[in-house]
């Protein structure tokens, strides 16, 4: 486990990144989304670190690392420095 939020966290930068919504908000039923990565997109703001959203996330902490990466790689999010 320790390795895979290694890998994930690496693929998403840093956990102080911030994600912000990279796909217009009428487009986001097109992605397909299951219900976990919805509630985690419904979160991102644009303020929020990637390690203040996985506290709020209600998930464990692999799972919305997880859930993060895919999120990036589907477009559906892009990662910023906070500023």
């Amino acid at each position: 486990r320790p390795r895979l939020e290694q890998l994930y966290t690496a693929r998403l930068g840093s956990l102080a990144m911030v994600p912000a919504l990279a796909v217009p908000p009428a487009e986001i039923r097109w992605l397909g989304l299951d219900h976990r990565a919805g509630f985690l997109l419904s979160r991102v703001d644009g303020t929020h670190s990637v390690e203040e959203l996985l506290d709020v996330s209600g998930m464990r902490r692999l799972e919305g690392l997880k859930t993060l990466v895919e999120l990036k790689d589907l477009g559906a999010i892009r990662l910023e420095h906070r500023a």
